[in-house]
């Protein structure tokens, strides 16, 4: 089929020419509009950028402003019984300080045993653990009828807040079961066992005593259960 390329017979008007020149004109007309929405654009744009720096540098202004960051002190030690830190509210000063003891955790053994895993109860029994300091501290731990001193061992490390570790020693001969307590310092030194009723299936001695640390800064004495003194 042939295309229609004039209008009525013989007009000589060429009715493609005519579209062409339509659609050139229209399109003239649309560019500066497609100008100016990339200029819209790139004005968007670049004012995200500007943004995202203004808040980047927001961020940098308040940790300048921020006191801490010039009040914060460091420390300076020398030698190397003692290290020291400071905090924010840390004052400036000079510290002469002497270590005379150090802190140490108690520990205590029990009397040995042919066979860890052998029966040591014939009932249930309570054993208790005792410390150095006040008797409210002391520790009950429940203790199964036909227990052993293995038994005995994981009874009392499944006890919550127990104040000691407890392991199996073997001296070379026989069998010891050795409680550490588990805090440095003399009020929670693990001092010795008890047993509710009958005989004793175990006895213990003290091994090592816990010990406070005792400092002296600037001729001041000091005291403390810990290590560590603030």
């Amino acid at each position: 089929m042939g295309s229609i390329s004039s209008l009525g017979i013989g007009s000589g008007l060429d009715l493609n020419g005519l579209l062409d020149q339509l659609q050139e004109a229209e399109r003239g007309k649309l560019e500066p509009i497609e100008q100016q929405l990339e200029t819209q654009q790139t004005k968007i744009s670049a004012y995200g950028q500007l943004q995202s720096a203004l808040s980047q540098f927001q961020s940098a202004s308040n940790a300048l402003n921020d006191t801490a960051l010039y009040e914060s002190l460091s420390t300076n030690v020398g030698g190397t019984a003692v290290t020291a830190a400071a905090n924010a509210e840390a004052q400036p000063g000079s510290y002469n300080v002497t270590v005379d003891q150090l802190a140490t955790a108690g520990t205590l053994a029990t009397n040995s045993v042919a066979d860890p895993e052998a029966s040591l109860t014939d009932t249930d029994r309570v054993l208790t653990l005792q410390f150095a300091g006040d008797d409210e501290v002391d520790v009950p731990v429940q203790i199964a009828a036909g227990s052993s001193l293995e038994d005995i061992r994981d009874a009392i490390n499944a006890t919550e807040n127990s104040g000691v570790s407890a392991s199996i020693i073997f001296d070379g001969e026989e069998y010891r079961l050795a409680l550490n307590s588990t805090q440095t310092g003399e009020a929670a030194s693990i001092s010795g066992i008890g047993w509710d009723g009958g005989d004793d299936p175990l006895a213990a001695d003290v091994m090592q005593a816990g010990q406070n640390a005792l400092l002296n800064v600037n001729g001041i004495e000091i005291t403390s259960p810990s290590i560590q003194v603030e």
